[in-house]
């Protein structure tokens, strides 16, 4: 991007302030959290291994991922996961281990259909992709969404209000 004539390196002049900001961490459990479900995709391997790493030693940790990439999650002491071979059966496993344990907090991320399932069953539901839809006209809907929401008068920060948009 920094090659391109209308990239923001080429626009900045002596003296501009920029920000440069890196991968968002994006899991954040209430504090004290001792127990967390963690389900996930394929694509969610490498944020459930931030995850898993971040976590002190003492946390129980359950995760459901796709696929069987046992290699990309590090070890943990309290870490279990079961893998799964589709959407239907993590949608089906999360809700047997939430059920189970009502107070872990459970964070969720993958296609946007799965995503969707998994809001009534954890708090942080995540949608990294959607079938069908490349990420550009993805985020050029979801950007049409929140303006429309906006010029409507409603409170986009509202987790509530910004769960329907997405």
């Amino acid at each position: 991007d920094v090659a391109r004539p209308d990239s923001l390196a080429a626009r900045l002049r002596p003296g501009d302030h920029v920000g440069i900001g890196g991968m968002r961490f994006g899991y954040a459990p209430p504090p004290g959290t001792a127990h967390h479900l963690l389900v996930g995709d394929r694509c969610a391997l490498p944020a459930v291994a931030a995850i898993v790493e971040a976590l002190p030693h003492t946390a129980r940790i359950e995760a459901v991922l796709q696929g069987d990439a046992p290699e990309l999650i590090p070890a943990h002491p309290g870490l279990s996961i079961t893998w799964v071979p589709d959407d239907d059966a993590a949608l089906e496993t999360a809700r047997t281990a939430m059920a189970a344990a009502p107070e872990a907090h459970g964070w969720a991320a993958g296609e946007a259909s799965l995503a969707r399932a998994l809001a009534p069953v954890v708090a942080q539901p995540i949608a990294f992709w959607e079938r069908g839809r490349g990420s550009d006209e993805r985020d050029a809907a979801a950007h049409a969404r929140y303006r429309a929401a906006r010029a409507a008068g409603r409170d986009v920060f509202d987790p509530v209000v910004a769960q329907a948009l997405d």
